[in-house]
């Protein structure tokens, strides 16, 4: 969390006040005794416009939530992520250990230099607002069946985000447990994913269609 200098939730609580004010071990103590008592409830995620990269009038939603929940949601990423990444296809990049976008562009300068020159790109807008939070349960009960744990889940869900603007609803991770089967080309393609985005290479270029 420092290392992101991640900025302060709804709360507007930095984490140079828990370090200076908090005290560190309570923000890790008291969650976690409210977890076991059944007493935790997480705040709204405070909702951003941040620019896109190299697009100076372009920006996309952001939702941060405040550092008490995100320590949260890092022990909950710590016992989820060993379950889905045994899951997850070679192709899906981003938001994955190891697995930076950058390598997903590596996928395609290697297919490149195989043959396949032809390059299909395929961005979801909206996606992780477009995602179904009970269909995204339904994918995840498929593997956990802890009730506390998928609690815990359902609550920060629901949650939801204060926006100025408009709603981003989940987490990247999502997008990769309901988008985790990519389309069935027959192995005409070699797809690289990283979380809404999808680079396709092929080694012909598609036939146009008529008209």
């Amino acid at each position: 969390m420092r290392a992101d200098n991640g900025a302060p939730g709804i709360d507007q609580t930095t984490l140079d006040q828990i370090e200076h004010e908090y005290e560190a071990v309570r923000l890790v103590d008291e969650p976690a005794a409210e977890l076991q008592e059944g007493r935790y409830r997480p705040l709204p995620a405070r909702g951003v416009m941040i620019p896109k990269p190299g697009r100076a009038e372009e920006y996309r939603p952001l939702s941060i939530s405040t550092v008490r929940d995100r320590v949260v949601q890092a022990a909950l990423k710590i016992v989820l992520e060993p379950v889905f990444e045994a899951d997850f296809l070679p192709c899906s990049f981003g938001f994955r250990p190891k697995r930076a976008t950058h390598d997903a562009l590596q996928v395609v300068i290697d297919e490149a230099w195989r043959g396949r020159r032809w390059v299909v790109e395929t961005d979801i807008a909206n996606c992780f607002s477009a995602i179904p939070h009970d269909r995204l349960m339904q994918v995840i009960e498929e593997h956990v069946c802890d009730q506390a744990v998928l609690k815990l889940i359902r609550q920060i869900l629901r949650a939801g985000v204060m926006w100025v603007g408009w709603p981003e609803g989940i987490s990247p991770s999502g997008s990769h447990r309901s988008g985790r089967k990519p389309l069935d080309l027959s192995g005409s393609c070699h797809p690289a994913r990283a979380a809404a985005d999808l680079l396709s290479a092929f080694r012909f270029q598609c036939a146009k269609s008529p008209g």
